[in-house]
């Protein structure tokens, strides 16, 4: 089953406004679209890459992990071409949500890799921080390159926690295991999604109007276009290609 990661912001407040105005106006009413997104890979499908480890140290770690292979989760692209881990948003007409403080949203670490690669927080949320993992662990959390949190987590310990205040792409390491790292992106948008294994995000429940359908990937940059929605669901294609200029490293 294909695993959607949407993430959808309500406000009470806002909901009740639009019921009431509808109730009063009588025969009134607006029926909410669909975006069904598609972020491909314009170019050959490459393979997974292999991590590479630097130093005996390094494989050591890996091997207090667990056995099997490992892959870069940098460029994840189906044999279709669909591209996983892409974030998936519409701006436009609907107003800005005001901060929220939600449930926590939960980032795991499992065989010394971060679960989900990337993940959405509400601006105003908070980031559950698991290790379910043997092992012990070095969170650290930087913006751009400053650091803004630093911590040892001992194996199958409590989550650590931390509150997303301000928007932006956040990104996770782990100072005793190199490869790991995670993307989080902190945001105020209503409509938001990370495409899956096939490169699909569905967005449901949104208000018809023009939009700004945006979307971003770690190694395939972020690109922008128009978009209508209407009432009927609507599918669009998005093509992006790997810089020529493009690091090999994750």
């Amino acid at each position: 089953m294909r695993a959607y990661f949407v993430y959808r912001i309500s406000y009470f407040v806002k909901g009740l406004a639009i019921g009431t105005a509808i109730a009063l106006m009588g025969s009134v009413s607006v029926q909410a679209g669909e975006l069904r997104a598609t972020v491909m890979l314009d170019g050959p499908v490459p393979q997974p890459e292999a991590l590479k480890l630097e130093s005996p140290k390094e494989a050591k770690a890996l091997k207090e992990c667990g056995h099997g292979p490992r892959h870069s989760q940098q460029l994840v692209v189906a044999p279709s071409g669909g591209v996983q881990y892409a974030v998936v948003w519409l701006e436009g007409p609907t107003a800005t949500p005001e901060e929220r403080r939600e449930a926590a949203v939960t980032l795991d670490q499992q065989a010394c890799t971060f679960v989900p690669h990337v993940l959405i927080v509400p601006r105003g949320g908070r980031l559950a921080i698991r290790n379910s993992d043997p092992v012990v662990h070095n969170l650290r959390i930087f913006r751009d390159a400053t650091r803004l949190l630093e911590a040892w987590q001992q194996p199958r310990a409590k989550e650590a926690f931390w509150e997303a205040t301000e928007t932006g792409r956040y990104l996770i390491r782990c100072g005793v295991h190199p490869w790991m790292y995670a993307w989080v992106v902190v945001t105020e948008h209503r409509d938001i999604g990370v495409t899956d294994e096939d490169g699909h995000a569905i967005i449901q429940e949104i208000p018809p109007g023009a939009y700004t359908l945006s979307v971003w990937h770690e190694t395939l940059g972020e690109t922008r276009q128009e978009v209508i929605i209407g009432q009927e669901p609507l599918s669009v294609v998005i093509r992006l290609k790997r810089p020529l200029n493009e690091g090999r490293s994750s």
